[in-house]
């Protein structure tokens, strides 16, 4: 959805700082063509705003998430700094309204789905090690507190 701040030809607009750049949903308005197993396939980039938002109401924060988690075939969980109780519970709930709702669509509520981790200052391991040794120190707490059944299964 092309705008004054909406994704233009040089990519989706993003800035340094702590203020919200996309409002809503922004699509990519032109689809990138790939192959895939010996098929052309159109990908189509998708920017939402941030399911943590304080500025929103909680009601639009989980229709905005389920419906991003309901149109990708690959989602980005974007959190800043560190994967807390709080962002597991939102996941959690997340998780299982899609869940709910791709059942009454027949949609598949979770293809693929990745945490992206801002800002992180906490470790000096880096890179697709460092994430990984993340990854199974937050698994290894939700097995332990086994809380968010969901959020387990879908990491």
């Amino acid at each position: 959805m092309d705008g004054p701040r909406g994704p233009g030809p040089g990519g989706f607009e993003c800035c340094d700082g702590t203020e919200t750049v996309t409002k809503g949903v922004w699509m990519w308005d032109q689809p990138l063509w790939v192959e895939a197993e010996g098929t052309r396939v159109a990908v189509f980039l998708v920017d939402t705003e941030g399911s943590l938002d304080l500025q929103r109401r909680m009601e639009t924060s989980i229709k905005l998430s389920v419906f991003s988690i309901l149109l990708s075939s690959y989602w980005i969980f974007n959190i800043s700094s560190t994967f807390t109780r709080t962002e597991a519970a939102y996941l959690e709930m997340f998780i299982q309204v899609a869940k709910d709702i791709g059942e009454t669509c027949n949609l598949a509520p979770i293809q693929h789905l990745d945490l992206l981790v801002r800002d992180w200052q906490l470790s000096r391991a880096y890179g697709a090690d460092g994430g990984q040794e993340y990854l199974e120190a937050i698994t290894g707490d939700l097995e332990a507190s086994a809380e968010q059944p969901q959020v387990l299964g879908a990491l």
